[in-house]
């Protein structure tokens, strides 16, 4: 969104999206141009098999995911890494400070590393961080304020952190103002706390994106009020238990669906969350 309003701005050229968000780009390719941009998520699956150069790379979280795929956590890392192997000194590469594999990635960097952090200042390294309300850019010598957390039109701590990534991959080549203007208008992308419906003053929420433990959390604590939560689903063979404290936090009824209802119902019951309540 930030590159496309920007080349709209300034009359450049196209910015294509797709990968791993359900649209293939090489339907595309014979139309492209060098003035162009590709915006692409890239899974382990498809990384694990590549070998392409990158000029912007971003890598938010590593946590235990996919291993029914996967032979083991080493090997989904290193899936994972290979979205900068190819690049050069004169690329980006994006890192969450907070996740321990992902920081430890800076060491092979070869290209230049931002980190980005919503719980401490990053004054020592080229980094973006949350200062209060204010998102700070520093590039290793000056600070620049790029926006406020009550900027950003959808909800979360993640979608900060979010944020900061994005900002930190394009900053120089969008400015701040875009930056700010798609923050106060973007409502987000389906499927990742989606508003679908709002009914007898009830909301309907649409985060099925959420598969992993990780990423339940993020959903579940950007809301204030407890929920009716449905979870559940495909098993991916990744540990649940971390689901016990979020969902007997955040969660006033729960609904266990799928192939993993019942073990994530004995794992509620597991940690005395009341029966009736599932």
């Amino acid at each position: 969104k930030m590159l496309e309003a920007e080349y709209k701005k300034n009359g450049k050229g196209k910015v294509y999206l797709g990968g791993n968000i359900g649209t293939p780009l090489l339907p595309y390719i014979l139309e492209m141009t060098e003035d162009d941009a590709a915006v692409v998520e890239l899974s382990s699956f498809q990384l694990f098999s590549m070998s392409a150069h990158i000029h912007s790379a971003i890598v938010t979280n590593i946590t235990p995911n996919h291993l029914n795929w996967h032979v083991d956590m080493d090997e989904y890392i290193e899936a994972k890494a290979k979205i900068f192997e190819k690049q050069t000194e004169k690329d980006r590469l994006v890192l969450n400070a907070e996740n321990d594999i992902t920081l430890s990635l800076s060491e092979r960097a070869k290209g230049s590393v931002t980190l980005f952090s919503s719980k401490k200042a990053l004054t020592e390294t080229r980094g973006i961080y949350l200062d209060g309300e204010q998102i700070i850019y520093f590039d290793g010598s000056e600070k620049t304020p790029v926006m406020t957390r009550s900027d950003i039109k959808i909800p979360g701590i993640h979608n900060v952190e979010n944020y900061m990534a994005a900002c930190a991959c394009v900053f120089g080549e969008v400015s701040v103002d875009t930056m700010k203007e798609v923050a106060r208008t973007f409502g987000g992308v389906a499927h990742r706390i989606e508003l679908v419906a709002e009914k007898n003053g009830v909301k309907y929420y649409n985060s099925s994106i959420d598969t992993s433990p990780t990423r339940t959390a993020a959903a579940l604590r950007a809301f204030s009020e407890k929920l009716v939560v449905i979870v559940g689903g495909y098993d991916k063979h990744i540990p649940l238990e971390p689901l016990a404290p979020l969902l007997s936090e955040h969660a006033k009824f729960i609904s266990a669906t799928g192939d993993t209802g019942e073990k994530i119902m004995n794992i509620m019951l597991d940690s005395d969350y009341p029966c009736d309540k599932i």
